[in-house]
């Protein structure tokens, strides 16, 4: 039993947070990561004179 619970406890910290609605929080970080990434994707490309990564 405590073997199965090991496994399935990033699901369960997952269903968890949903429930306690710590899913806007989860996506907001995940939207807010995802700026950065293209706000630094849009840098580089930039310096580089327009650079196909897309």
């Amino acid at each position: 039993m405590q073997k199965q619970l090991k496994k399935a406890s990033p699901l369960c910290l997952l269903f968890t947070a949903i429930k306690n609605n710590n899913y806007i929080k989860i996506s907001s970080t995940l939207s807010f990561t995802i700026k950065i990434m293209y706000n630094t994707i849009n840098e580089l490309s930039d310096r580089k004179g327009q650079m196909s990564i897309f």
